[in-house]
């Protein structure tokens, strides 16, 4: 049987071709007997159409209008869809698919590679080894493949990915992205996720624990649940529901966190940092007010502003900045108390209490009192300098050995 040609308007009955189906504009077909339309070359629609029945065919060409599948549709090699509005009804089943303008799928669907220049819109779930939208896409079963790119905007269900790249904003339910996620405005996830790597221009926001590697964000970084990464860095604000565990933590503003903290590395912030429970880390570095239940550093802890702790900080070297305020034992090989700052008991090997800062208690085997410096209680093992006009309450004591010191 030749190719077969369906003239303009028309509604036609069609059980095989064997050869291509070309279709003018307006035109309904449907299966007989057989329920199925099954066409061994090529469907070439010229305009709108509606296909009734189940269709099988090598490849699908679309030229413009829209085009309605009620059921199932199977392209053995390719779809193609120039300026056109695509709808198919049930399973749909391609290697490649190019659609210009809009593309809703009810049922699942399988492909190597979709490509879509406006809306997709996926009611059930979508295997493709890459997706490409060009504006905005809703997936709302499972998405699974290799990679995602979107120009818009993206609303999706769960995801099995290896990168997902959003220009403009996107929201998920769970999943894994196990490559890259690259957002250039805001991305959110409502349940638990694992990453690889997380870089928004914006605002990102997970909802669940979480984990993976590095996470990078230009604006404001929250997450409900327990997280796990390699580098959280945030132009912004950090705000953690929970504990996390991780190697770097930098945050330009200010992080928040209802847990505690445990770090391999760094934790560098240039505002204020309050935790709920303990921080652990190798080096502390705050330009505004530290809060925790305790720190324990095994490098060096710098703090610009206050210090508030119920069990203290320890570190190997301790520097409290220039009017700084510190509640809660200060513990180090080396403490410094910087100019006009104030402490309540200091612990240290060597403690340097600056030009007119002032302590409850000091314990150390050298003391350093700065000029109009201000010390209630002085106890030492081994030297004691005191600065002009400094002030010790009570006569310093000199001790055999040094006391065990908290944390």
């Amino acid at each position: 049987m030749p190719d077969l040609h369906v003239a303009r308007g028309t509604r036609a009955v069609v059980d095989r071709v064997e050869g291509d189906l070309i279709g003018e504009r307006n035109i309904t077909l449907s299966a007989g007997t057989t329920g199925m339309i099954v066409v061994t070359g090529a469907v070439r629609l010229e305009g709108d159409a509606r296909i009734q029945s189940p269709l099988e065919c090598r490849a699908l060409d679309c030229d413009g209008g829209t085009v309605r599948f009620d059921a199932t549709l199977t392209a053995s090699e390719e779809v193609r869809a120039e300026d056109t509005r695509l709808e198919v009804g049930g399973r749909f089943v391609s290697r490649r698919v190019d659609v210009g303008r809009s593309l809703l799928l009810e049922g699942e669907a399988i492909a190597e590679r979709i490509e879509v220049g406006g809306t997709l819109d996926a009611r059930q779930g979508v295997q493709s080894d890459s997706v490409q939208v060009g504006g905005t896409l809703q997936v709302r079963g499972l998405l699974k493949g290799r990679e995602l790119s979107v120009g818009g905007s993206a609303q999706l269900a769960t995801v099995d990915l290896e990168e997902l790249e959003v220009g403009g904003a996107v929201e998920l339910v769970s999943g894994a992205v196990r490559r890259k996620i690259r957002v250039g405005g805001v991305f959110a996830s409502q349940g638990s996720l694992v990453y690889g790597s997380i870089e928004v221009g914006g605002v990102a926001r997970l909802g669940g624990s979480s984990r993976g590697e590095s996470i990078e964000v230009g604006g404001k970084f929250s997450c409900a649940g327990e997280l796990v990464f390699t580098r959280l860095e945030v132009g912004g604000v950090a705000d953690l529901g929970a504990g996390a565990t991780g190697a770097d933590v930098e945050v330009g503003g200010r992080i928040e966190v209802a847990g505690g903290l445990t770090l391999t590395a760094n934790l560098e912030v240039g505002g204020n940092a309050r935790f709920a429970g303990d921080v652990r880390g190798a080096n502390l570095e705050v330009g505004g007010a530290f809060e925790s239940r305790t720190a324990i550093l095994s490098g060096r802890a710098e703090v610009g502003g206050s210090i508030r702790t119920t069990g203290g900080v320890k570190a190997h070297r301790l520097e409290l900045g220039r009017k700084a305020e510190a509640r809660g034992p200060l513990v180090g090989d080396e403490v410094v108390l910087g100019r006009g700052a104030r402490a309540g008991e200091v612990f240290g090997r060597h403690v340097e209490v600056g030009d007119s800062a002032t302590a409850e208690h000091v314990v150390g085997e050298s003391v350093e009192l700065g000029d109009h410096a201000s010390v209630a209680r002085v106890e030492y093992t081994q030297e004691l300098k005191v600065g002009r006009k400094a002030e010790v309450g009570s006569p310093p004591t000199r001790l055999a050995e040094l006391p065990a010191f908290p944390l």
